[in-house]
């Protein structure tokens, strides 16, 4: 594919979604007044969207990959998307359990207030989880989408998959942060 062909199907995507990373600063901005009660939401919102975002990546890259490989088939067949998504999953339980650990530890060290740890540890945990299976979710559309038009998905999953985490990541963290925390 050649440069020219990378930059016009990416360009416009790059702007869309430069402006959805503007609403997800939005809402954390909103959300300051609820997130000082707790202060470790925010030592652990870059982590967390970051980890969402890159989690989501490996998955789409795997999804595009067997696509390559295997054909568009690949995509009817619900077993091997699930046999893709099932260790991602995995992965994504133990990052967010161990980032709720190192942030409480963090907070710890740093003399913060700590909050409730079950609540605490849960809402990492349940909303990780959360925006990874929509991620994946959103991942296995841009994927189908990208080929049936014959595009390269490389081009969409990537910038979609890491403006969704931002946006979606941010939402669900927060608001799964203030039920369980009562903020």
């Amino acid at each position: 594919m050649s440069w020219r062909s990378i930059v016009i199907q990416s360009l416009p995507l790059f702007l869309v979604t430069l402006a959805l990373s503007v609403f997800a600063g939005a809402f954390i901005e909103r959300s300051l007044a609820s997130i000082s009660k707790y202060p470790i939401l925010i030592l652990v919102l870059p982590a967390f969207i970051g980890g969402c975002g890159n989690i989501s990546n490996v998955f789409a890259a795997r999804l595009t990959s067997a696509f390559y490989f295997e054909g568009a088939q690949f995509v009817k067949e619900r077993k091997a998307i699930l046999a893709k998504a099932a260790p991602i999953l995995l992965s994504a339980g133990v990052f967010f359990f161990v980032l709720a650990l190192i942030a409480l530890g963090a907070e710890s060290v740093l003399g913060f207030s700590l909050p409730p740890l079950a609540p605490f540890v849960g809402s990492v945990l349940v909303s990780g989880l959360a925006t990874i299976t929509l991620g994946i979710i959103v991942s296995i559309l841009v994927a189908w989408r990208s080929f049936k038009r014959r595009l390269d998905p490389d081009n969409f999953e990537a910038p979609i998959l890491s403006t969704f985490s931002d946006l979606v990541g941010v939402m669900v963290f927060l608001n799964v942060s203030r039920v369980l925390l009562g903020g």
